[in-house]
């Protein structure tokens, strides 16, 4: 595919995520991080991490990196609305991948 082929829809009048808690914790802390890649235009569910980090905005970009490198994928974006500081809710009913080094 030629480069001159390739078009997105550019946004550059506003931040593509606003309102991030950028405050820094002393110790990292559990985040759940949905993804939605490139598998949601054939009908499938985004995909759910959860990361430790010490802040919000740290933990969507590492799981968003990882998403992007693992899957091949740049056609994805955080989900905030399924995104949130802690761990998945117990029996949510969808498995989620553990990025957490200490495998916790």
């Amino acid at each position: 595919m030629a480069i001159g082929s390739i078009t997105t829809p550019e946004r550059f009048g506003e931040p593509l995520y606003e309102g991030l808690d950028d405050e820094v914790a002393s110790d990292p802390r559990d985040f759940t991080v949905t993804i939605a890649g490139g598998e949601r235009h054939d009908g499938e569910k985004p995909y759910t991490y959860v990361v430790r980090e010490r802040m919000t905005r740290r933990a969507w970009a590492k799981a968003l990196a990882w998403h992007m490198v693992e899957r091949e994928d740049i056609d994805a974006f955080v989900v905030t609305a399924e995104s949130h500081e802690g761990l998945p809710p117990h029996g949510c009913g969808y498995s989620w991948n553990d990025l957490r080094s200490d495998g916790v």
